[in-house]
């Protein structure tokens, strides 16, 4: 069967390497822009980032313990080595700590894994595609065919980030948080702090005071970086939807929707795609 999927961010590539494993034959469309998989911090946290519906709360919460094994899985696939990535562990109560992973590093090994077995064609569409279509376009899947009234809305939630380098790695254990502000290290030794919540639109201005205001609770988490200039400074736009929960269903006999994942769009991008492969099992 041939699918094309409009979207090729961390949903996206996954839904992809699904259904190419499965003997589809697969097409991806991306504009490049807008792509949170790139942006995001790449936190593992269904209890700390939870979903308004209880359904959605376990399927994070399975998504999280299932994830290393889709790690392991992945790496594998990909030539092997080390895969920047702290395991979500449950901890006695029932409650889920934080892990993370580096989310570029995995949409990299993905487009590895699919090298020579998809095409991508890299430019935008406004038009939805003709045939099988899986809709992976995260905050921007309301700008594709417009044609279709009565999509489940999404808009971009904008969110700043921040990198530290140059600190000695192991300086932070697992992912530490100042009320919605989180901190946590690479192995590497790189220290991000997230994250911040804009409901602006696609606007990509800086906010210097938003910035500031997140380096300085950060420092109160880690006081050592106090007074030391970040090495990076960006944003990336989650797609928000107005009840708080994904948007990963059957649209039509041709179309599944497949966005809307907001803050755990890296937690869930594995689940979501063996869901969307399912739907084509026939």
């Amino acid at each position: 069967m041939s699918i094309q999927i409009v979207g090729g961010g961390l949903v996206g590539l996954c839904c992809a390497w699904e259904l190419v494993e499965r003997g589809h034959k697969v097409t991806v469309w991306d504009s490049g822009k807008y792509n949170a998989s790139w942006a995001g911090a790449g936190m593992l946290a269904p209890d700390s980032e939870t979903f308004p519906d209880p359904l959605w709360r376990e399927r994070a919460r399975k998504a999280a313990l299932d994830f290393a094994a889709w790690i392991e899985r992945l790496r594998q696939a990909s030539g092997g080595g080390e895969i920047d990535f702290l395991a979500p562990v449950e901890e006695p109560g029932g409650r889920v700590r934080d892990g993370h992973v580096d989310p570029r590093e995995l949409v990299q090994r993905l487009r590895h894994c699919l090298k020579g077995r998809v095409e991508f064609k890299q430019q935008r569409v406004d038009d939805l595609p003709q045939g099988k279509v899986v809709v992976a376009a995260g905050a921007a899947a309301n700008e594709i065919g417009q044609n279709l009234v009565g999509w489940p809305p999404v808009q971009p939630v904008k969110g700043y980030l921040l990198a530290w380098e140059g600190l000695e790695a192991g300086l932070l254990d697992g992912v530490q948080h100042l009320g919605a502000t989180y901190v946590f290290q690479r192995r590497r030794g790189t220290v991000i702090a997230g994250s911040t919540e804009e409901r602006c639109g696609f606007d990509e201005r800086l906010d210097w005071d938003k910035l500031r205001d997140l380096a300085q609770r950060a420092a109160v988490v880690v006081p050592k970086l106090a007074g030391k200039t970040p090495a990076q400074t960006w944003w990336g736009f989650r797609p928000g939807t107005p009840d708080g929960n994904p948007v990963v269903q059957r649209w039509n006999e041709d179309v599944v929707l497949a966005y809307g994942h907001y803050r755990n769009g890296i937690l869930l991008a594995p689940w979501t795609g063996q869901w969307v492969a399912e739907q084509f099992s026939d």
